[in-house]
């Protein structure tokens, strides 16, 4: 179970990818999210309203860039 059941998860398409993919390629608490069938899955610059957005940042897990 989720740590928030009720909730919805907004997740970049390429995270939610590699958690279906397998154990190996997310963290548990990830692949709980998607077990559950709470995720909203959403391209990696995506909009929430005019004033919040997603954007990819560095980072070690699939979908970020480093420097």
């Amino acid at each position: 179970m989720p740590t928030f059941p009720n909730a919805r998860y907004i997740m970049a398409r390429r995270v939610f990818e590699a958690a279906e993919a397998g154990p190996g390629n997310a963290d548990e608490r990830t692949l709980r999210i998607v077990d559950a069938a709470r995720v909203v899955v959403v391209d990696m610059d995506f909009e929430l309203d005019g004033e919040v957005w997603l954007m990819p940042t560095t980072g070690l897990g699939p979908g970020t860039r480093s420097h």
